[in-house]
């Protein structure tokens, strides 16, 4: 039982000190985001918000950071009727060529990203200028078997009689569907929104291939500035992308749960 007792403990300070190897260069940051001086520091010597201001009024920052929000809300709407269309055939129904399916949803985990992004550059420089919808269409692939999986666990806890009963009772059964089963995975949808948006603000690869000098995303900007600059507005930029990455993950965790998506 002691054994048992110091097996527990050593896990528990394992996962404390993985816990703040990974937290502590954010907070170190952040922090350095909000010094005074013209360079990179931590600790920040004197506190100023002067390198946030700069963040949110330069237009190179201020245009690259409107264009990855709507980027990634149009790829997040799109995977989420797709998902939601999808999750329902994959767990109400049985048919021929679901398992095939499924393994083409989930093909673009086994991609590797750098290889999926010369593809889609290749075959979307074919068709002209590549331009936001490129990059919504491109997201949309890549976000969708996450999405899938965030729907198809909300929709598996729910009883089909729920859906059933309404249709007995005469509803249409698209009108039961979006007003008795929509509703109740409700948390499912809002989880696949926000991962499928999360992992579009936040994808570099995919955004480094097609970005061009019209169209570039925030992430990208961030990854050419680091090769030539070190500015503390870059530091203030990336901290923006830090927190709202951290904000969705922790309202991901409060609807769903962060665990349902890997099981």
């Amino acid at each position: 039982m002691a054994q048992g007792l110091n097996n527990r403990l050593l896990l528990k300070l394992y996962v404390y000190l993985v816990c703040i190897v990974i937290i502590l260069p954010v907070v170190v940051l952040v922090s350095a985001s909000f010094t005074k001086a013209n360079y990179v520091s931590f600790p920040p010597e004197l506190i100023s918000f002067k390198w946030w201001i700069e963040f949110f009024t330069a237009d190179v920052y201020r245009t690259s950071t409107l264009l990855s929000l709507q980027i990634s809300a149009a790829s997040s709407v799109l995977c989420v009727l797709i998902g939601l269309m999808t999750a329902r055939a994959m767990v109400r129904y049985r048919f021929r060529g679901q398992t095939a399916l499924s393994t083409l949803f989930n093909m673009p985990f086994t991609v590797p990203q750098v290889v999926f992004a010369l593809a889609v550059l290749f075959y979307f420089a074919r068709m002209g200028t590549i331009n936001p919808i490129h990059f919504v269409l491109a997201f949309v692939v890549v976000d969708l078997p996450t999405v899938i999986r965030t729907i198809s666990a909300s929709m598996s806890g729910l009883d089909p009689d729920v859906e059933k009963a309404a249709i007995v009772l005469g509803a249409n059964p698209i009108v039961a569907f979006f007003q008795i089963t929509v509703p109740l995975i409700k948390p499912g949808l809002i989880g696949g929104f926000l991962f499928a948006f999360l992992n579009s603000f936040n994808n570099t690869t995919i955004a480094l291939f097609l970005s061009n000098p019209r169209y570039v995303t925030l992430p990208v900007i961030i990854f050419q500035e680091m090769e030539f600059y070190s500015l503390p507005s870059l530091v203030a930029a990336a901290s923006f992308a830090t927190i709202v990455a951290l904000a969705i993950m922790i309202v991901i965790d409060r609807f769903i749960g962060i665990a349902s998506v890997y099981r």
